[in-house]
């Protein structure tokens, strides 16, 4: 018997027991070069979007997250879904899938969930910078400690 992700009663070692006995140990790993080419230029999207926006208030940090978050979301959500289609086992590359997803949906099959992606992604980054520029504010930055920090080791190991 074949067990889903969101099977109800069905606990991730039953999966992952799954997984492996049809795909090898290496089934595990499925959709993560998909996820790596999202990733990494998604989170030097976000953080470059930040930098660039330099947010100093309360409302510029709310909005430079939820901008930063949902532009890179919007960008790069075509390899999310075809991640997710590479977990899934609907496809065995990125190639694969892109072609299978634009010949069945068109081009905005790659956009498929932009809207509740971008209602989850946008809040929770508008208020991750405005809590997160706030607590370097009130404790101080490590950029703005490092001279500090390194004045300090160098005294106890040189």
């Amino acid at each position: 018997m074949k067990f889903f992700l969101g099977t109800k009663g069905v606990n991730s070692i039953v999966i992952a027991k799954q997984i492996i006995s049809s795909d090898g140990f290496a089934g595990l790993w499925r959709g993560t070069v998909a996820s790596l080419y999202r990733q990494v230029p998604g989170i030097a999207w976000f953080y470059a979007v930040i930098e660039k926006m330099s947010p100093k208030t309360s409302s510029d940090r709310i909005a430079a997250g939820f901008i930063a978050r949902s532009s890179a979301t919007t960008v790069f959500l075509p390899l999310v879904v075809i991640k997710t289609q590479i977990e899934w086992g609907n496809g065995s590359s990125i190639a694969d899938v892109a072609r299978r997803i634009r010949k069945s949906e068109g081009i905005s099959g790659f956009w498929r969930g932009l809207f509740p992606t971008l209602l989850r992604d946008g809040p929770y980054s508008a208020l991750y910078v405005l809590f997160y520029k706030s607590m370097q504010d009130s404790f101080g930055s490590e950029r703005a400690r490092y001279p500090q920090i390194r004045n300090h080791l160098s005294q106890l190991f040189f």
